[in-house]
């Protein structure tokens, strides 16, 4: 039987409606009938059902009515002691209100399963290895997340959590997750060879990466029973057996080109390992593995010969990759890079971080540039004049023994990275064998995706060409998910956000009214204007005013926008 171990509104924080949800539910009613005694949508019930279900650890009807009946029981039994409880204050309503906002996300998470030596330690030697290995463990992972906007729980026992997407959005979370699960399993193997040699056979770390459309709580920076956490977990504990970190298929779909996937069959017959509650899984190969020429998708890249060419005789080359929506810039991206690399150009590939600030730029770039630089066993020869030139003179130390190509993935990562250079910076690199190429987000413009050559300097361009290309079909998110405007709506302030929302949702409301609505003061009206503008969401009116980008962007916004799950429709 299903029970409560703890106070039930203290661990599980129910809305007034969940409440009412439940108690209909104890009743034995059905989705129509608790649909009609609340004058909502059966979708919406089943949105609160779904939250509910998580939040109370069962997957049935019926172990929830059991559960609901036990939580009423208790709540009668505190309002006889204590008499009813009542609400504090208008913030109590507010804040019941907010709890029932809700938002489809893209999770991508990474299970890391400890060795077998941790949890076999008895002796002095033994446990003094192990406490030394999980703090270890946690600095590493700890640090390489922060550079990758990731999260990170740590189990009781020192087992690790990692996951992305969640409270922000990036284009590329499946990819940093998949990095991640790669960088540590080499770090596992490092730190095997140098730490735990009289450990042989027992410091393999699981390792398991997994995707999946979660249901999240607006404003909640925790996730509640994730079926990615789920996958992942059962991943890592396989992971342990094949020596080699584990993905599911959706993840490897979500980033086909990112890095490499080594397929797992079986011996007789070679069909795909299928595990239970999973589906169809993969491996992580190692980073010195090949990587997927997936060029003709692209008609081939034939200016990247040239790009090519000119850096391999010491000439810089920057280029701006343009697209919208803006996903297709990382698939053109990865294909670039993975072109680049076939021709014996180093590849390092840098994740935005969602923040844009200066010093939160310097600190992602920094971190994994020097994880880049070490694992090429280099030690910096120079103290520069500021970190701007110090993330310049890492590169082009990196660039002096091998032609590197850096790719910048995010939204407008261009304009970005030469602001954290500087002029001092972007000068140390003219004259080195690298390629820069980074994500620029469109303001105007229809579907599309180019490749910009800028030179050899990206403020000087008298001679920039622009290559148009056809976007491939691209993948097939699962539904629910827009990860191109999640993120962009993630990278809005609040009062754009709300300006987006309320007219997506409110088709009777004009953009610019939305706009007038909630700016009191012609100065916030603009800077919102500026904001929705320079991320290419809305447009000048032909008739005056404003208009979305396109209906895609509408819907799209619709659907994703935190709506109160009252307002939500099936």
């Amino acid at each position: 039987m299903a029970t409560l171990k703890n106070s039930p509104d203290k661990s599980l924080s129910l809305s007034e409606r969940q409440q009412q949800i439940l108690g209909l539910l104890a009743e034995g009613k059905s989705n129509k009938e608790i649909a009609t005694d609340l004058a909502i949508e059966q979708g919406t019930v089943k949105q609160h059902l779904f939250v509910l279900f998580k939040k109370l650890g069962v997957v049935s009807r019926a172990k929830a009515a059991v559960v609901a009946e036990q939580l009423l029981k208790s709540n009668s039994s505190r309002q006889s002691e204590h008499g009813p409880l009542k609400s504090s204050s208008s913030k109590g309503t507010a804040a019941h209100k907010k709890a029932e906002r809700y938002q489809w996300r893209l999770i991508s998470a990474v299970s890391l399963a400890l060795p077998d030596f941790v949890a076999s330690a008895s002796s002095f030697e033994s446990i003094t290895i192990r406490n030394h290995f999980l703090v270890d463990l946690q600095k590493q992972a700890e640090s390489l997340l922060d550079s990758l906007d990731g999260r990170l729980t740590i189990s009781p026992d020192g087992s690790l959590v990692a996951w992305f997407g969640h409270p922000k959005a990036h284009l590329d979370d499946s990819d940093r997750a998949a990095y991640f699960a790669q960088y540590m399993a080499e770090w596992m193997k490092l730190y095997a060879t140098q730490h735990l040699a009289m450990l042989a056979g027992k410091h393999d770390l699981g390792i398991g990466v997994a995707s999946h459309p979660e249901l999240v709580e607006e404003g909640i920076e925790s996730l509640y029973a994730a079926d990615a956490y789920r996958k992942a977990t059962l991943l890592a504990q396989h992971s342990k057996i094949l020596r080699r970190p584990l993905s599911d298929f959706l993840t490897k779909k979500l980033s086909p080109h990112s890095l490499p996937w080594l397929d797992i069959r079986t011996r007789d017959g070679g069909k795909a390992i299928e595990l239970r509650n999973v589906g169809e899984i993969c491996a992580i190969g190692p980073s010195s593995a090949p990587l997927v020429d997936s060029s003709l998708q692209w008609g081939g890249l034939p200016f990247m010969s040239r790009v090519c060419d000119n850096v391999q005789e010491g000439i810089a080359q920057w280029l701006s990759v343009e697209s919208w929506p803006p996903l297709a810039a990382s698939s053109l991206m990865d294909a670039m890079g993975n072109f680049a690399h076939a021709r014996g150009i180093l590849l390092l590939r840098l994740r935005a971080p969602n923040n844009n600030r200066r010093d939160r730029l310097l600190a992602s770039y920094s971190k994994q540039i020097e994880v880049f630089f070490e694992s090429l066993g280099l030690e910096e020869k120079k103290i520069y004049n500021t970190a701007g030139e110090r993330i310049a003179g890492l590169l082009g130390q990196i660039a002096q023994s091998t032609p590197l190509m850096v790719e910048l993935y995010g939204l407008k990562t261009l304009d970005s990275f030469k602001m954290l250079l500087g002029e001092s910076g972007i000068d140390l690199l003219a004259a080195r064998p690298i390629i820069i190429v980074a994500a620029n987000l469109p303001q105007t413009g229809n579907r599309q995706t180019c490749a910009r050559l800028l030179g050899s300097r990206p403020n000087e361009q008298p001679f920039s060409r622009t290559f148009t290309m056809t976007q491939p079909e691209g993948a097939v998110f699962p539904e629910g998910i827009q990860v191109d405007y999640q993120v962009i709506l993630d990278n809005l302030s609040d009062t754009a956000r709300t300006i987006l929302n309320n007219a997506a949702n409110n088709p009777e409301v004009s953009l610019t009214a939305a706009i007038e609505q909630e700016c009191d003061s012609h100065h916030k009206a603009q800077a919102a204007i500026h904001e929705l503008t320079s991320f290419g969401l809305i447009v000048p009116g032909i008739e005056g005013g404003f208009d979305f980008r396109d209906i895609n962007t509408t819907e799209a916004i619709r659907h994703l926008g935190a709506m109160p799950v009252s307002a939500a429709k099936s």
